[in-house]
């Protein structure tokens, strides 16, 4: 008999359902939508008084090799290239069934719930793979991220309208602008974004989640909110149902006759988790909410853990003055990789390529030098020069604006070394060593002119000089349950833990730490939570289960 912390069984539950989803990002919602449809009773649980979880405040961009919309315009993509492509950025951690799994049915979810929710997407044809600048076989310069089209949540949601957010990680997204409008590759006239705010037209990651969100309402799903779930309950290793507590803080049990299926997102706000499994602090510019519930809930049940030391990397900053929610908050880095800017840790070194895609930039920080025998990177500064200050925004700090308080300036290298307490002689030497090549628009260093779409290089040499705070952030942990082809959790001590699924940034992404494109994490997430739904819902119940 397998012994967990969940071996308990309510002698009678307060209610039944067939399954209950736990998460409404678009990896809970697009399983809840395939469990409906393939004839189950479903129950989704949200503990926040808000649905989306870290999709409503993303880009909304999905990253599908071969999706039926590249053929609108004459893009080609094998199922070869792809793999190639994949394999190459994930290495040996990631799963190689899953990988292929991914691939194989990713474009199968995306027409799925194309035509069946209300959701529409279209591909974005110049928006390249984050490796396409690179030397590596199966990438493509544009066609597989797609994103969703506006979604007029003031007609189909008017109900929900509030309770979903509009909020973009990213400064300089436009919260009703599609991403494609937003970095020039779709129109938009101002009269049709007044149009979008009157009616409530959402874009990116809003209208991903209203789209899916219309769509299990209409199925007759009911969607609990502000109920969090709490622990597993079963026997012998078998989940018959969950414990959860509402708002009032009254705690109810339900049975699941099918299963369960965690999609409750990352572990990025459990400063105690990330302290355990990454190793080093982040700063998550995702919603507060996500605390690792569902990675808890399963290492309680005997769960395999998977991909623990990973998440989904980004620079981040903080404007000390906006204090939105009370607190400063992270956000997606300003000007990284602009002409005249460079990023030096505490040592005054640089230590990375300012251009490489912002997953690989952040996991950066957490480096340990043998030599020294310290972590170099844990504090690092964006330097810049008054070429950047006078055209780029840097978080509310805008050209022409006074400089706040909490931007660091200097005459020159030295003195701005020096009120960083960095050694002003090695920093003048880096920036030196640094301009001297950049002249050319070269950096035998770390190869930056090769990087992300849009990068620039050129010395940062005129002064004032500048420095801001730069933090190694985080879009959500994708590490989490171990899931086997069928999305079930896998047990640690061998087999799956039926009853039992994950999906989402509450499983171990399937790709291990590869990033390929714009969307990875909402590919790999709605794909599993696919297949996860329609396999819970076709499950054998539980023995002793009517």
């Amino acid at each position: 008999m397998t012994r967990s912390y969940m071996d308990t069984t309510p002698t009678s539950w307060d209610e039944t359902t067939d399954v209950v989803v736990v998460g409404t990002g678009a990896a809970g919602l697009t399983a809840a939508v395939r469990a409906a449809d393939a004839g189950a009773r479903v129950l989704v649980l949200e503990k926040t008084g808000v649905v989306g979880g870290s999709t409503s405040v993303s880009a909304g961009i999905v990253w599908v090799p071969l999706n039926s919309h590249q053929a609108e315009f004459d893009i080609s993509d094998t199922r070869e290239e792809a793999l190639a492509y994949i394999r190459r950025l994930s290495g040996r951690v990631a799963d190689p069934e899953l990988l292929e799994l991914c691939v194989d049915r990713g474009a199968e979810m995306l027409e799925y719930i194309e035509t069946h929710t209300p959701l529409k997407m279209t591909t974005m044809a110049k928006y390249p793979d984050y490796y396409a600048a690179y030397d590596i076989p199966g990438k493509k310069y544009g066609g597989r991220s797609c994103e969703p089209l506006p979604f007029p949540v003031g007609e189909l949601l008017p109900d929900w309208a509030a309770r979903i957010q509009t909020k973009v990680a990213v400064r300089g997204q436009v919260a009703r602008n599609m991403l494609a409008e937003d970095i020039g590759q779709r129109e938009r006239t101002p009269e049709e974004l007044e149009r979008r705010n009157r009616e409530d037209v959402r874009t990116k990651g809003s209208a991903i989640v209203a789209g899916l969100l219309r769509g299990v309402l209409d199925r007759g799903v009911e969607v609990r909110m502000q109920t969090r779930a709490e622990q597993l309950l079963g026997e012998d290793g078998v989940v018959r149902g969950i414990r959860v507590t509402a708002a009032d803080g009254t705690t109810s049990t339900i049975e699941t006759r099918r299963g369960v299926v965690l999609a409750s997102g990352g572990f990025e706000w459990n400063r105690e988790l990330v302290s355990a499994f990454i190793g080093f602090e982040l700063y998550p510019i995702s919603p507060q909410h996500a605390t690792g519930d569902g990675q808890i809930m399963g290492m309680e049940a005997g769960a395999l853990l998977g991909n623990m030391h990973s998440f989904w990397g980004s620079g981040a900053m903080m404007d000390p003055t906006d204090l939105t929610l009370g607190v400063p908050l992270p956000t997606f880095d300003d000007a990284r990789a602009a002409g005249g800017t460079i990023i030096v840790n505490s040592h005054g070194d640089r230590f990375v390529n300012e251009a490489q895609p912002y997953h690989d930039f952040a996991h950066a920080f957490g480096e340990f030098d043998a030599t020294t025998i310290d972590f170099p990177n844990e504090i690092a500064w964006m330097v810049f020069d008054e070429g950047v200050r006078s055209r780029k925004q840097i978080l509310s700090f805008k050209p022409g604006d006074p400089i706040p308080d909490w931007v660091v300036t200097g005459e020159t290298i030295a003195e701005l070394g020096e009120k960083l307490g960095i050694d002003a002689d090695h920093l003048t030497e880096t920036v030196a060593e640094f301009n001297k090549y950049a002249a050319d628009g070269v950096d035998p260093r770390f190869d930056r002119p090769r990087g992300m779409t849009g990068s620039k290089i050129r010395p940062v040499d005129r002064a004032p000089y500048y420095a801001v705070r730069i933090y190694p952030g985080t879009l959500g942990t994708n590490g989490g349950l171990r899931t086997d082809v069928n999305g079930q959790v896998r047990r640690a001590r061998g087999g799956v833990i039926e009853g039992l699924y994950a999906a989402g940034n509450a499983a171990a992404s399937p790709l291990g730490w590869g990033y390929p494109g714009g969307g990875t994490t909402l590919w790999t997430g709605m794909t599993m939570a696919y297949v996860a739904g329609e396999q819970v819902a076709h499950s054998r119940a539980p023995v002793g289960v009517a």
